[in-house]
């Protein structure tokens, strides 16, 4: 973010700066996440604090999907997460990458 400016910018690996309004849904949501887990790993007198996730990879392809997963798992080491999700693929791979993980299945 600029100082004094709203507007969240991306850096492209050549340096260029893009507004988060013109990436594609998964990549910004991507961004996002990355913020806020940024905040959280700077936050030390939240640390006992548990993570709650409501369906946040929904616009994650197979690759972002692995790779914010890792990210998870890491946290996960030092706080409580809890994820929830209507979607069965990321269910499944959460627990091939999480096998310690607890899946609680929902029915309507």
């Amino acid at each position: 973010m600029r100082l004094g400016d709203q507007s969240l910018l991306a850096e492209r690996p050549t340096g260029e700066l893009v507004e988060s309004s013109r990436l594609s849904r998964g990549t910004a949501e991507q961004l996002y996440l990355a913020m806020r887990l940024g905040l959280i790993q700077s936050m030390p007198h939240a640390a006992g604090l548990p993570l709650l996730l409501d369906d946040l990879f929904v616009n994650f392809d197979g690759d972002r999907l692995r790779h914010a997963l890792g990210a998870i798992l890491e946290l996960s080491r030092n706080r409580q997460v809890v994820m929830m999700t209507c979607h069965r693929h990321v269910a499944e791979q959460t627990m091939e990458l999480m096998p310690d993980a607890r899946l609680i299945p929902m029915q309507p």
